[in-house]
């Protein structure tokens, strides 16, 4: 096989495990919203699930700043489009 084929399947092969993004009804992109607001006011821990390049990763730790429609935690900086679920990692009751 010439490397170009290769190349060619193995590109074919990653495309084909590509997720879907999770599209979010209003009420869900509300209640994230007021979780992140609420872990920055009350400085709680988060688990952030959230879709970039066609896969879904997670992020955990204190929320920084909410601006602009960004999220920074720990060191990395989310669009708040991309966050699919919030979780409190340590909640108050």
């Amino acid at each position: 096989m010439l490397p170009e084929q290769i190349q060619m399947l193995e590109e074919l092969a990653a495309k084909e495990e590509w997720k879907e993004k999770s599209i979010l009804d209003e009420q869900q992109i509300e209640e994230n919203s007021f979780k992140l607001r609420g872990a920055l006011e009350h400085k709680l821990d988060v688990k952030i699930t959230y879709f970039v390049d066609h896969e879904f990763k997670s992020t955990e730790g204190s929320v920084n700043n909410i601006r602009n429609n960004m999220i920074y935690i720990e060191g990395t900086e989310l669009k708040f489009d991309d966050i699919i679920d919030v979780e409190f990692l340590n909640p108050l009751f």
